[in-house]
């Protein structure tokens, strides 16, 4: 079973898309089977050209996503660890981008994804953490590759320094407490958008509101996708054209993540109707056509 998990950032201060491979992010660079740039911390981690897939019963070989390796992490008695060297950075990243493949040993497990990243302080001769950014990504079996798209920031960092360097770290598991062998298989690591803006970062709390089918048929239904980067209470509602409330859709707390609605229109008339999604820190209008 393929998953996709699709964090995406927008409406940030600033912003660029441009890319920032992390080296060897591909793990093409490898001494045996250890990636250069990469060590292990805990568990087993190797680069790897074949992954053989026999567990959850999910039987096969999977190949590395491009290329001719991938980084193996896998829990043993310990959680699995790979973290990458220290790496320069001139910006502040937003995202992280790469690509997964997940066997859980157990239903409920998680993998981990960490950024540290800091600045060489002058005046001590050391380095200040700005941003400690951990992420745990709670799945099922992610098979054959999916993109992975997890967002760097949230709105607790509030400093204006921008970091000089940064470390990365993936584990194949979410808490200390290791399944044994349950493992974690990336690829193609990199940042995908920095801030250019010494500003504050200002981030949108909702994204990518959509709905299909557009037009969508009376008495038929739509399906209403959006994404939250925060736990939030979540309220939608439908609205025509001018603004009269037509039914609530949702009114209830929702983790972080992409989310799927399918609405019924049973009773509406041919029109342009409007969905207005509002979460505690954001609002956003989706429009849509009924025939």
């Amino acid at each position: 079973m393929k998953k996709l998990f699709t964090i995406a950032l927008v409406a940030l201060i600033s912003t660029t898309a441009y890319s920032q491979a992390v080296p060897n992010g591909g793990f093409e660079a490898v001494t045996g089977t250890n990636a250069d740039k990469w060590s292990q911390t805990n568990g087993k981690v190797e680069a790897m050209s074949e992954l053989a897939i026999t567990s959850n019963g999910v039987p096969g070989i999977a190949s590395p996503h491009s290329g001719k390796y991938g980084l193996l992490v896998q829990n043993t008695e310990q959680v699995g660890s790979a973290t990458s060297d220290r790496f320069a950075i001139s910006s502040r990243p937003v995202s992280l981008r790469f690509n997964a493949v997940y066997f859980p040993r157990q239903n409920g497990e998680a993998f981990a994804a960490f950024a540290v990243m800091t600045k060489w302080n002058a005046n001590t001769m050391s380095r200040d953490t700005l941003y400690n950014r951990g992420l745990a990504i709670p799945a099922a079996v992610i098979y054959p590759w999916a993109n992975v798209t997890l967002p760097i920031y949230d709105t607790s960092w509030t400093s204006t320094e921008v970091p000089d360097s940064v470390v990365l770290t993936f584990n194949a598991g979410a808490t200390n407490k290791a399944t044994v062998n349950t493992l974690l298989w990336i690829d193609n690591v990199v940042f995908s958008e920095f801030a250019l803006s010494n500003d504050k970062v200002s981030i949108n709390t909702l994204s990518q509101a959509t709905t299909y089918p557009s037009p969508a048929e009376s008495n038929g239904e739509t399906k209403l996708t959006y994404t939250l980067h925060t736990n939030s209470t979540v309220k939608i509602e439908l609205v025509d054209i001018n603004g009269k409330l037509v039914k609530e859709v949702l009114n209830e707390e929702q983790t972080y993540g992409e989310k799927e609605i399918n609405v019924s229109l049973g009773g509406l008339s041919s029109g342009v109707y409007l969905f207005n999604i509002k979460t505690d820190k954001a609002t956003k209008t989706v429009k849509f056509i009924v025939e």
